[in-house]
């Protein structure tokens, strides 16, 4: 226990009370001397824990970067007010969860006829620097720079930046100024250059195409609300400078130059998870809905159409023991534009759609990607299929089988198409299967997956070597 365990006073008071009863012998023959000298009948006694106070006003001390609004919109609602200690608690800890603090102590004052709340702080540093490295079969090797400060630019602010240095490099740089229980804002910025294979061969899905590069440079504003550290709300908009290029067909050369797009989006995220990595319990989800359009005016209106994105994606750790864990997830994804057809024997490409970068693409392994719709999948290659419609079911058994050392079986269900009416033909959908042991090692999880599906008929395998920050 810790001075913050008040409400475990019950627990507290039985631990003392068998400690007690372990010596009760010595403290009897401690009593019978004492009361041979002066008896003292034992007093009874009934009082009971307080569980609320009324608080008059609020008072912060030791906050220097952190301005006392944060502390306002956060503990202002106890103010001339009955508050449990409880709720106050629960509220110290979620301020904790902000990462401003070392330590956050409060303490009630009586002065005169009033009872002030008094919170003690003591500011966390600015930040840290972080260095990694990352490999795994989709994005190659990579070096990883991270950064995370705290009050750098302007009281109540974060910042968080990370650099990708290899084949596929990436920057994102993210600022937010954190307004506690009241929304806050912030502003992102990305850049990415990443290549990959793509296989549209209908007679064999698994022999390579086509090669493709997509360079983006992105900028973001959005207003948040973030509820209990788990849970927020986005709603914001991006521009994109974006170019695709292919790197076999010199006829795609003329549609390979950057042009611009613009993204307005609404987005919820969850995450209750107990780890990133390797989770036993909780769950990470995302429903986004986005509207999409082409800027620039060229060919880039002829191509594309603005349009309606949107996703939902749910992923679930249900221990079923200490070492074991279920670990369902669904991927459902869709996009609406004016004149698309639900079915059509004409190739996509006959009408408009969504800028690319806003498709969907199912395949790989890797548990962080560069866009938002590129998906896992087992025993598909990275981007070995994609179009407007993706639903994926996932159900996968994660066993701890001895120390640092476990083993997940995968199963993936799932369909990627351009039509929405060939989602529900039973010949469209992939089946994926296979094994993962993984290694919870200091740098990041090591693992080695073997892998089959039914449109890749061979074993595949995958190697993911360390954290992705």
């Amino acid at each position: 226990y810790n001075m913050m365990d008040f409400n475990n006073y019950d627990s507290i008071i039985a631990f003392g009370e068998k400690v007690a009863r372990e010596h009760y012998d010595e403290l009897r023959a401690l009593a019978d001397s004492l009361n041979a000298i002066e008896f003292k009948p034992l007093k009874s006694y009934n009082a009971s824990p307080l569980d609320s106070v009324y608080i008059e006003k609020l008072v912060i001390e030791g906050n220097e970067r952190i301005h006392n609004s944060y502390f306002e919109n956060s503990f202002g609602q106890f103010e001339n007010s009955w508050v449990k200690f409880d709720e106050l608690e629960d509220q110290i800890q979620l301020a904790y969860g902000s990462k401003f603090f070392t330590h956050l102590f409060y303490e009630l004052k009586a002065d005169g006829d009033i009872t002030k709340l008094v919170l003690n702080v003591k500011e966390a540093d600015i930040g840290y620097l972080s260095v990694g490295a990352h490999y795994d079969d989709d994005y190659s090797v990579s070096l990883l720079l991270n950064g995370a400060f705290r009050n750098l630019i302007g009281r109540n602010s974060k910042l968080f930046t990370d650099l990708v240095v290899g084949p596929n490099p990436r920057f994102r740089g993210l600022y937010i100024k954190d307004n506690g229980a009241k929304p806050g804002y912030g502003a992102k910025i990305e850049i990415y250059s990443l290549s990959f294979d793509t296989y549209t061969n209908p007679n064999n899905l698994s022999a390579k195409t086509e090669e493709w590069n997509f360079t983006n440079f992105k900028g973001s504003l959005f207003l948040q609300t973030i509820l209990k550290n788990r849970h927020w709300f986005r709603i914001g908009g991006n521009y994109e400078y974006f170019r695709f290029k292919s790197k076999i067909e010199n006829d795609a050369d003329s549609i390979s130059d950057y042009n611009s797009y613009a993204n307005f989006y609404f987005a919820f995220n969850s995450d209750t998870r107990d780890r990133s990595y390797l989770s036993t319990r909780g769950v990470f989800s995302e429903l986004r809905v986005e509207y999409v359009t082409p800027i620039s005016s060229n060919w880039v209106q002829e191509l594309f159409e603005s349009s309606l994105v949107f996703w939902f994606k749910y992923h679930q750790s249900i221990p079923l023991s200490k070492k074991l864990s279920l670990k369902p997830s669904v991927f459902l994804g869709g996009s609406y534009q004016k004149g698309y057809p639900t079915s059509s024997n004409e190739p996509a490409s006959t009408y408009k759609r969504p800028p690319a970068q806003h498709w969907f693409y199912m395949g790989g392994l890797s548990q962080s990607q560069y866009m938002h719709g590129f998906q896992s999948f087992t025993g598909v290659k990275f981007v070995q299929k994609y179009g407007l419609y993706q639903a994926i079911f996932r159900m996968h058994l994660q066993y701890n089988f001895y120390r640092k050392l476990y083993v997940t079986l995968m199963g993936d269900v799932g369909a990627n198409e351009w039509y929405l009416e060939d989602m529900i033909e039973g010949k469209n959908w992939v089946a994926g299967y296979g094994a993962k042991f993984s290694y919870d090692s200091f740098i990041g999880p090591v693992e080695v997956s073997i892998m089959g599906s039914n449109i890749y008929k061979d074993v595949s395998f995958f190697i993911n070597l360390g954290y992705w920050f």
